[in-house]
């Protein structure tokens, strides 16, 4: 199996963040190989990294701007993560998150989704029917 293969949204999050995360490497020299075809995960790793440097909701914006841009893997990842970050939210609302503030993440999440389109049908689906929950259209 290869990256691009990866349909499990579980395995996706735990196995490509998580592992990258615990095993700090030096940036360009960090491969991850997979049935003998490595990629760099300190690449995936900075193209998914937001500039804690910059305010949040700057931040936000630019996950919606570069996502259509991202590598394959890069996507892979950002795909995963939005729709774990956002099944925890439908099942625990953080403490001091109104309903309203739920829905606007949602409805952010769903902008930067629609740049991640045409990567992996699996949770592009599962991400459409959390979005559609909400009676939010996906983002073109």
């Amino acid at each position: 199996m290869n990256v691009e293969q990866l349909v499990d949204v579980d395995i996706a999050r735990l196995v490509i963040p998580d592992y990258i995360f615990s095993h700090p490497c030096e940036n360009r020299y960090c491969k991850w190989r997979c049935c003998g075809s490595g990629f760099s995960v300190a690449d995936v790793v900075m193209e998914v990294s937001d500039d804690k440097r910059l305010e949040k909701e700057e931040r936000k914006r630019l996950q919606i701007v570069h996502s259509p841009h991202m590598s394959r893997g890069a996507k892979l990842v950002k795909l995963a993560d939005k729709l774990y970050n956002l099944r925890d939210l439908q099942q625990a609302t953080p403490v001091g998150w109104s309903e309203a503030r739920v829905h606007e993440y949602f409805e952010w999440a769903a902008k930067v989704a629609a740049g991640l389109r045409g990567t992996n049908r699996v949770m592009e689906d599962k991400l459409d029917s959390m979005f559609a929950e909400r009676g939010i259209t996906q983002q073109q």
